[in-house]
């Protein structure tokens, strides 16, 4: 028997999407698996900017930050490059949490560091655009970093965020 995930033990409740691929459905965003991805659909009804992965939580759950993994397979389509995170406590009305922070063109783990904890049943990450030519976007892997037990990671890149009114870049 497998030991539960940090998802799981955080108590996932369900992950839902603006816009999906068939194939590339938004729960392999947390599957523990880099080779699996979430991918925005894309062909003669691609939908554009924003697009936004959401995580609800059976209770609301303290985080302080996301980590979060590019698809690995040598495609950079749908690499975010500019994104915000939002929280809601009941999936209506969301705050900014961070309004946009700029990743890296990095095939390596990130971290999206808020300046303080926030506590909310509903997190969602929003991409704004993209490295890539079209509308797409993309994530091979998600974390949370809660408050309590955050899990340690030699491959992360930090930097400090947060705020409703803060951005800024991962250097």
């Amino acid at each position: 028997m497998r030991p539960p995930t940090l998802w799981e033990q955080l108590g996932l409740q369900s992950i839902r999407a603006d816009s999906f691929q068939r194939g590339y459905e938004p729960k392999k965003a947390v599957d523990g698996s880099p080779q699996t991805l979430w991918y925005t659909q894309w062909g003669n009804q691609t939908p554009g900017f924003p697009h936004w992965i959401q995580f609800e939580f059976q209770k609301p759950v303290e985080l302080k930050g996301f980590r979060i993994l590019f698809r690995q397979d040598g495609n950079r389509n749908g690499w975010i490059k500019t994104c915000g995170i939002t929280a809601s406590q009941n999936g209506r009305t969301w705050v900014a949490v961070v309004r946009r922070f700029t990743l890296q063109p990095a095939k390596e783990w990130q971290t999206i560091s808020f300046s303080f904890p926030v506590k909310a049943r509903f997190w969602r990450i929003v991409a704004i655009d993209s490295y890539s030519d079209g509308p797409w976007a993309s994530l091979a892997e998600v974390e949370p970093i809660p408050t309590i037990s955050p899990k340690k990671h030699t491959k992360s890149r930090t930097a400090k965020m947060g705020g409703t009114a803060h951005s800024g870049s991962v250097k």
